[in-house]
């Protein structure tokens, strides 16, 4: 629903009214994941620059290593529905490996320490 347009909702319901209302729904009910110290593969972590976790990918992505929290200026949660064009490059650059955006910006990484350790839910904190 994220930047979508009264009509554009209606034709996202409308498409599949069951899956849509359960997506939803079970999105709001699941579980935080434990942080992983190290994926499998490289992560990216994304927010619009007004969002208020924006520190915490920061954090998330200190504590992982091989992950980079960026996040998109001047717009705040649901960037990649008002930036589309942004998002578009942003996905394709990172799956064929090439050079990400220029106007995502890296947040700063963080020293691992409890205060921003919170953040990601780890138990040292």
């Amino acid at each position: 629903m994220i930047g979508t347009d009264a009509a554009g909702r209606a034709d996202l319901e409308a498409s599949a009214p069951w899956a849509f209302r359960r997506a939803f729904i079970e999105g709001f009910k699941a579980p935080a994941l434990p942080v992983e110290r190290q994926a499998s593969c490289p992560v990216l972590l994304v927010a619009g620059g007004k969002e208020a976790h924006v520190p915490a990918n920061a954090a998330l992505a200190s504590v992982m290593g091989n992950a980079i929290a960026l996040f998109a200026p001047g717009v705040g949660h649901g960037w990649m529905a008002r930036r589309s064009e942004l998002h578009v490059r942003m996905v394709e650059a990172w799956l064929t490996e090439r050079l990400l955006p220029s106007e995502l910006h890296e947040e700063m990484r963080f020293p691992e320490r409890p205060s921003l350790l919170r953040y990601t839910g780890d138990d040292r904190a």
